[in-house]
C-alpha cells in the first residue's frame, strides 16, 4: 500500500468550489430570511396600527377627564417622555394616571415664573418637576 493520495482537482478549483458553495448557501439563507420577514410584516404593521389606535383612545380619554390640561398638551407630552425614560416597563395607562398632577404642578410653576398674561414660554424653560418613580 502506498501513502500517496491522488489529487483530482487543483487547489484553485477547490477554493472556487468552496466559494461557490458559500455563495449559494448565503443566497439561500438571505432569500429565506427576506421571505420570512415579508411574511411577518403584515402582523407587525397590524400591531403597530392597533397600538397607535389604543394610545390615541387613551389620550382622548385622558383629556376628556382632564380638560384643564388640553391646552397644555406640550407640557403633558414632555412630562410623559421624561416619566417613560425614568420608568421603563411601566404601561402608558399607568403613566397617564400619575401625570395629571405633575402637569398641573408644572403649569403653576410656569405661571409663577412668567405670569399668566405673558407669552407662553418655550418647552426648554419648563421647570424641573420631580417625576420620580411612578
Amino acid at each position: 500500500m502506498s501513502n500517496e493520495i491522488t489529487v483530482w482537482i487543483s487547489e484553485e478549483d477547490y477554493k472556487n468550489m468552496n466559494y461557490i458553495i458559500f455563495n449559494r448557501t448565503f443566497d439561500l439563507f438571505l432569500k429565506r430570511a427576506v421571505e420570512e420577514s415579508l411574511r411577518a410584516l403584515p402582523f407587525v404593521v397590524g400591531n403597530i396600527i392597533n397600538q397607535a389606535g389604543t394610545m390615541k383612545d387613551m389620550a382622548l380619554k385622558f383629556y376628556d377627564e382632564n380638560k384643564d390640561l388640553e391646552e397644555h398638551k406640550d407640557i403633558v407630552g414632555r412630562l410623559l417622555e421624561e416619566a417613560e425614560q425614568r420608568n421603563p416597563g411601566i404601561t402608558f395607562n399607568e403613566l397617564l394616571k400619575d401625570i395629571a398632577p405633575k402637569a398641573r404642578q408644572a403649569i403653576v410653576k410656569l405661571n409663577q415664573q412668567h405670569g399668566t398674561d405673558s407669552k407662553r414660554p418655550r418647552l426648554d424653560e419648563l421647570p424641573k418637576i420631580d417625576i420620580g418613580e411612578l
